[in-house]
């Protein structure tokens, strides 16, 4: 099967990772697949070093806003690939649309990877109403919540296919992360948590500093330490000006999944989500999260099992779950020992990247041979 992989770029973000990992494991597979980034690919966009080398990188280099020119170059890349499938993320499907309305035959797939009011406008809802209801396009949804958000903007039943992931590994930089880590620690009670996101709104990482902030002062030992590029510089001000030497912002690390294997908790403080990449990495690495009850997360994780999930996304229940990890960690060594395992336990059962391409696999040749998708799930959750 021949794959067009489309994305708006190689940024460090969540559904560019998703992209990378996935065209890996269709090419181990032996499908053909090919990636294409809307924006220039720059040097310092690192995802496109861990894309398969014999994997087609393309770009049409599109220019910020709305960019009609890059249609006749999509059309002639089309034209001359031929995939079998394209499979679109984020606002490039507005696009490749476009092209489908000069090429009918095209199949196309479209992963919907946040909250369905969250992705679109209400306007680019409406259009893409009228294309999934002529089955223009095949949209998949990412977990339950995001299935649930779907119903309600399109009122149309879509594929679930939960995200994955490949396996997380120590880096060949991990030595200079735990020296980094014993020039910062100097105390063996100190309680490490790692946030890997984006600075965004989305994120909310100046509720989650202030939520340690305050455990700080209240006698607990813990350092923050967020990795994640900047997409929002007054969110970043905010930070940085309530942020203590105890709060230590990296910016974007190629190898920021290091920090999961010295951290105690990861901390995901969103107030949105689809089915974070990164809460899927932490399952792998078996460092345990404690995150908000924001869209997937909700049915990702089991309270105390594979988990801590505050009971509502504002600043006190997170300080809240937070504690009850905290507390897990200082006096049950047991639980601490059995909530990891069931981190790595959930990874394998549902979020492994070999999972995830293998179901985006059977939903291809769904349409591809003409069958119907109308009952189309990938699994049913337990």
């Amino acid at each position: 099967m021949k794959i067009l992989e489309v994305i708006l770029s190689l940024k460090d973000a969540g559904a560019e990772r998703f992209v990378v990992d996935l065209s890996n494991e269709f090419h181990l597979q032996n499908h053909e697949t090919i990636v294409l980034s809307f924006y220039e690919i720059k040097e310092e966009f690192f995802l496109k070093n861990e894309l398969n080398p014999k994997i087609k990188l393309q770009s049409v280099n599109k220019q910020l806003g709305l960019d009609f020119k890059i249609l006749p170059k999509l059309y002639k890349l089309i034209r001359e690939e031929k995939p079998d499938i394209i499979h679109t993320h984020m606002l490039t499907l507005n696009y490749i649309l476009l092209i489908k309305l000069i090429i009918w035959k095209l199949k196309i797939v479209h992963t919907v990877h946040n909250d369905a009011y969250k992705e679109a406008s209400w306007f680019v809802r409406k259009l893409r109403w009228g294309f999934y209801k002529i089955k223009f396009v095949t949209p998949v949804t990412i977990s339950k919540a995001s299935k649930e958000s779907y119903l309600k903007a399109y009122k149309i039943d879509p594929p679930l296919i939960d995200n994955g992931t490949r396996r997380i590994k120590k880096s060949g930089q991990f030595k200079q992360v735990v020296t980094i880590y014993q020039e910062i620690i100097d105390n063996p009670d100190e309680i490490i948590l790692v946030n890997i996101a984006r600075i965004t709104e989305q994120k909310n990482q100046v509720m989650l500093v202030e939520v340690v902030n305050e455990l700080n002062n209240s006698g607990y030992n813990l350092n923050l330490f967020i990795l994640g590029g900047v997409r929002d510089y007054e969110i970043k001000m905010k930070i940085e000006k309530i942020k203590t030497e105890r709060i230590h912002l990296l910016g974007s690390l190629q190898n920021a999944t290091d920090y999961l294997f010295i951290a105690d908790f990861f901390c995901l403080s969103s107030k949105w989500e689809g089915m974070p990449i990164t809460l899927i990495e932490s399952f792998s690495s078996g460092c345990i999260p404690v995150c908000t009850p924001v869209g997937g997360i909700n049915n990702m994780i089991q309270h105390e099992k594979n988990g801590f999930i505050a009971n509502s996304p504002n600043k006190e229940a997170y300080c809240g779950a937070l504690i009850q990890a905290i507390n897990v960690l200082k006096y049950d060594k047991k639980r601490l020992k059995d909530i990891k395992q069931n981190c790595k336990i959930t990874f394998e059962k549902y979020y492994s990247i070999n999972n995830c391409a293998n179901n985006y696999f059977k939903l291809f040749s769904s349409l591809i041979y003409r069958k119907s998708v109308n009952n189309f799930h990938a699994r049913k959750k337990d």
